[in-house]
């Protein structure tokens, strides 16, 4: 089975998109047929495609959706012919759990699930059973007026709780934050902006931007038809932030793009990446729902990590280069030394808030232990991490 290799800062994987569908919002992306499928596979590996997307359900708001079993009728020929015409990963788009279990059964590698987990109460069990990775995406409606980042990687966090909860392991999620589906150009365009924002999450991240109707607008009510420039654009921004995977329907020019910015750019810059930690942070406290722990005060531990470009420090050898570590220790001190709290996950929330108030950093990584627990077993620690980027 052939290996999906993301490496983190590594270069940015290009996904060519094959579609056994007749309604998909571009024309150009349409592979009636297994041997118009096997053909298009075929020529996308050989223009530099890392991995393959074969669907048989449009997705754009127009398309009539069709059941599980027409999925399968359409979309299994196209899979079992692409599989056998190439040898790189191969990804089945479908929210369907029926469709996903029968596509890696004919040697699907991995599942592209854009209702992330939603559509198919049978999908979480199914993939968690399948231990094949999976693309999880943000579809949710946000509210014309909000801040698009931090409310996809809300929605994003919440898909990853889900998923565990399932049974499916944090490092088999690639999340896409789900760009052209229920949010505004301008919002669409912000998680490009803000991309950090979402890199936060700390998984790998999907942008499936190739000829969204986003670039139409941006362009003059372009048709899909005249997008490629504003598609090359977004997935040379999207190369340059870090992002693992590019969905693309124009593989050829899209691969030559991000073959420039990686000789451009060189190895990924380090902001966001290099790290600061201070680890065992140490406060007796008074923090819990029972009225013991309200009266007695048990150990609590704090451990923080802190994302920031350090090659300035590390040249002048200049504390305003960095961040105070007795400033940060102290901020933790504080807030366990404040008022009590029913929760670890506000003590960690409320530290991570004021740290990156004070700080100039990319995202900051806050872990509160609760050692002393009333867990009612023999256990070793209790302990909430969160993670947020601006």
């Amino acid at each position: 089975m052939p290996v999906l290799n993301i490496v983190p800062g590594g270069r940015t994987l290009v996904m060519g998109v094959i579609n056994a569908t007749p309604d998909s919002f571009w024309s150009g992306s349409r592979f009636p047929g297994p041997e118009a499928a096997a053909a298009a596979a075929r020529a996308f590996v050989a223009d530099g495609a890392d991995l393959l997307d074969v669907g048989g359900q449009s997705t754009h708001p127009r398309a009539a959706p069709i059941s599980a079993a027409d999925e399968l009728a359409r979309v299994m020929p196209a899979l079992r012919a692409v599989r056998a015409a190439v040898d790189c990963p191969v990804s089945i788009d479908t929210f369907y759990a029926e469709v996903a279990d029968a596509a890696v059964a004919a040697g699907a590698d991995l599942v592209n699930d854009v209702s992330g987990l939603t559509a198919d109460p049978a999908m979480a069990a199914t993939l968690a059973r399948l231990r094949v990775p999976a693309i999880l995406m943000d579809r949710a409606r946000i509210p014309r007026e909000a801040d698009a980042p931090p409310a996809v990687a809300a929605n994003l966090r919440a898909i990853l709780r889900h998923a565990q909860a399932a049974g499916i392991g944090p490092e088999r999620v690639i999340l896409d934050p789900g760009f052209g589906f229920g949010k505004t150009s301008r919002q669409n365009l912000t998680l490009i902006r803000d991309l950090p924002v979402l890199a936060a999450l700390g998984r790998p991240l999907c942008y499936a931007v190739s000829r969204k109707g986003t670039i139409g607008l941006v362009l003059g009510d372009l048709p899909p038809e005249e997008r490629l420039e504003g598609s090359l654009a977004l997935a040379v921004l999207c190369a340059a932030a870090g992002v693992a995977i590019v969905r693309a329907h124009d593989v050829r020019a899209t691969v030559r793009a991000l073959r420039m910015v990686a000789a451009t750019l060189g190895p990924r810059p380090s902001a966001g990446r290099d790290e600061i930690r201070i680890e065992g942070i140490a406060v007796e406290a008074v923090h819990g729902v029972l009225p013991e722990e309200r009266r007695r005060p048990q150990p609590f531990r704090v451990d923080v990590t802190l994302r920031r470009d350090l090659a300035a420090a590390g040249r002048s050898d200049d504390l305003a280069q960095t961040v105070n570590y007795a400033e940060v220790a102290a901020i933790a001190a504080a807030v366990l030394s404040g008022p009590p709290r029913n929760l670890i996950e506000s003590l960690a929330e409320e530290i991570a808030d004021r740290v990156m108030a004070t700080f100039p950093v990319d995202a900051a990584e806050v872990r509160v232990h609760k050692p002393q627990a009333p867990v009612g077993v023999p256990f070793d620690d209790v302990s909430v991490t969160v993670r947020r980027g601006r």
